[in-house]
């Protein structure tokens, strides 16, 4: 059955919200919560596309695909993705179709990085983005608590001695009749919070204006959003919103307190209240999410009751980018080269600078290869800890594939500077290798033509990193023929 797409419209909220419930039936949504949620995003200062799939024949809305700014992460030239395709409709090739359309508009918009969340339990989903190049950026826990069974008179003192340090706990909604520079003071607390809290990528302070917006949403709950103050100055605060389709459960978003004032029992007061609030209004559940780095807010949220539940992750796609070649890899190279010699010099054998960076003239990725040669790969995993210790992670799933290899990776995901590949010396990987590097730098119009085809095919497959190494892998293993037939006939 053929499938069309075109763009989304106000008629289509109904059938989008019926396909994330049928997903996701553990946090029902209204369409009208959607409707909501979506007012909240500044069109005039952000782009969104959004676009359904419908049926040719029946006309119904089966997918659902859309990229837009990330306010709280802003960047010109990054974006989110969502996508959705329900259940009874899967496997038809429909979310490749919504895909292939977001990354051609990504294309058109000269994006440069895309993110997008998928739940660790769908397998099918998770597999299907990794496929076309998306790779595991961060991870945050679900969290549930049981109000019925949640114990909090233990923790009743700690509130008792926030009060004798001069804190009170008080909530939006008496702040607004009280203090007319409320709302002012609570975009300065928040902004400060969410610039600790663990992102994708650097947060981006919201405007007055759009932190306004979002205190209007009507599922916020004013008077369960607690703020911690210290005199007339807000140090802390923790919120909970309510939900149309689900009225017996409240989601808790951000619990945060200024970094002078943690470690001071602020945070588990905040999170005391919120849970005495639910206990009273008769709510059975608040849900709220962890990210896996914020070992303190989970300590916290697990001694309070809190339960983990499933994973979500954040993938992240780059863009293909060819840099014009700079000299100034060969420095990045040889002041790397005696950081690792520095750490692991007694194990190695040789070490060589490979990859498209150690061809003088050529355009690369600016990520610096190092190629470093062991006795026997026992030495190898006996660097393992050394070489984290200065900053390397170590990837060995990669073994799957390439057995023979243990290969390490340093600077942020979709951001690294170095990658180190660690091999026997005089295997064939390290011989290929040098033999590919050497017959380039020797030939620089073999160069230029390489130089050409990553150019194009980073124009081709600009977020498909596979299916770019993929594509170079014809001509790659052409020159290396030919590098080892001019070898040969040297001998």
């Amino acid at each position: 059955m053929p499938f069309v797409l075109r763009p989304f419209e106000e008629r289509d909220y109904e059938a989008v919200v019926s396909i994330a419930n049928a997903l996701y039936p553990e946090y029902r949504e209204s369409a009208e919560e959607w409707r909501r949620r979506d007012q909240l995003f500044d069109e005039t200062r952000y782009i969104r596309r959004r676009y359904v799939a419908v049926s040719d024949d029946k006309q119904q809305v089966v997918g659902y695909g859309e990229i837009a700014h990330s306010p709280m992460t802003f960047h010109p030239q990054k974006f989110d993705l969502g996508l959705m395709v329900h259940p009874d409709w899967q496997r038809r090739g429909i979310g490749s179709l919504l895909l292939g359309h977001l990354m051609d508009e990504l294309q058109r918009l000269n994006a440069i990085t895309v993110w997008a969340g998928v739940r660790e339990d769908k397998a099918d989903a998770l597999a299907f983005m990794r496929k076309r190049g998306f790779i595991e950026k961060q991870r945050s826990w679900e969290l549930w608590l049981s109000v019925a069974e949640a114990e909090i008179s233990s923790f009743l003192p700690i509130i008792e001695q926030v009060v004798a340090q001069g804190v009170v706990i008080t909530t939006l909604e008496e702040e607004r009749e009280r203090d007319s520079d409320c709302l002012r003071k609570l975009h300065e607390l928040s902004n400060a919070i969410f610039a600790d809290i663990p992102m994708p990528d650097q947060f981006t302070p919201l405007s007055f204006e759009e932190f306004k917006r979002r205190l209007e949403h009507p599922s916020l709950l004013p008077n369960a959003y607690f703020i911690a103050k210290h005199g007339d100055r807000y140090i802390g605060r923790s919120d909970l919103w309510r939900s149309e389709a689900e009225p017996e459960r409240l989601y808790q978003g951000l619990t945060g307190v200024l970094r002078d004032y943690r470690r001071q029992g602020v945070a588990t007061a905040l999170k005391v209240k919120t849970i005495e609030y639910a206990k009273r209004h008769g709510y059975q559940l608040i849900i709220t999410w962890n990210d896996s780095t914020n070992a303190g807010m989970l300590a916290l949220n697990e001694k309070l009751g809190f339960r983990r539940q499933v994973g979500w992750i954040t993938l992240v796609n780059q863009a293909v980018i060819i840099a014009d070649y700079d000299p100034q890899w060969m420095t990045l190279y040889e002041q790397e080269r005696e950081r690792v010699l520095a750490i692991i010099g007694r194990k190695v054998m040789a070490i060589e600078h490979i990859g498209s960076t150690a061809v003088p003239g050529l355009g690369a990725k600016p990520i610096i290869d190092i190629l470093v040669g062991v006795r026997c790969l026992a030495d190898a995993d006996e660097c393992i800890e050394p070489l984290q210790g200065i900053g390397y992670e170590y990837a060995p799933e990669h073994e799957a594939f390439i057995p023979q290899r243990r290969y390490f990776r340093k600077g942020p995901v979709g951001a690294r500077t170095y990658h180190l590949h660690m091999v026997e010396v005089k295997s064939e990987f390290w011989e290929n290798h040098l033999l590919f590097r050497d017959y380039l730098r020797a030939h620089p119009e073999v160069a230029q033509k390489y130089h050409e085809l990553k150019r194009e095919l980073a124009a081709k497959y600009r977020f498909n990193r596979p299916a770019y190494t993929d594509a170079k892998a014809p001509f790659i293993e052409a020159v290396l023929a030919q590098a080892c037939a001019e070898k040969e006939s040297r001998l």
